[in-house]
């Protein structure tokens, strides 16, 4: 069976307008539908806090029978944005909707990089706090590396995989 690793992006979503918490991030909702394929090994690398917002993503990663083995709960606050809505019901962020606590801090130990060494798929963001990282380990590995790059632009270390000829 095939193996995904989803890094390193979980947090909450809050909408203080409707006391709504809901877990996700886009590690986790890349986690959550690999895992309906029923064809792969699912993994979530990161970290989470050790507050409620973590049992939340807890909980909805066994939901989708996720392995957070290295999930790692260190003592701080879950990453969280505040989502606000219009009246039209699209969501939109003030200027200090994100509070990406522990996640922030992120780093790859090096057996965290031997792990990550051993799967067929690892799926990253560019604003990875491990971003150097995951591309350096990359080099020499065999695994297929998706970035989802937002509305970002890609950096030097990714350009240097992508044929400009």
């Amino acid at each position: 069976m095939k193996k995904i690793l989803a890094m390193t992006f979980c947090c909450v979503d809050i909408y203080p307008g409707k006391g709504i918490i809901t877990a996700g991030g886009n590690s986790l909702n890349l986690a959550a539908a690999c895992s309906k394929t029923k064809k792969a090994d699912v993994y979530l690398m990161g970290n989470i806090g050790t507050d409620i917002y973590a049992e939340k993503i807890k909980e909805k990663a066994d939901e989708f029978n996720l392995n957070r083995e290295r999930l790692y709960e260190v003592e701080g606050n879950t990453a969280s944005n505040k989502l606000y809505l219009t009246e039209d019901g699209d969501r939109y962020e003030k200027d200090d909707s994100w509070n990406g606590g522990v996640y922030d801090y992120f780093k790859l130990s090096a057996d965290d990089e031997a792990f990550l060494k051993e799967f067929d798929v690892v799926a990253t963001t560019v604003w990875d706090p491990a971003f150097k990282q995951i591309i350096n380990l990359k080099r020499n590995s065999d695994f297929l590396l998706a970035v989802d790059f937002s509305d970002h632009s890609p950096t030097d270390e990714w350009l240097e995989f992508i044929p400009m000829d």
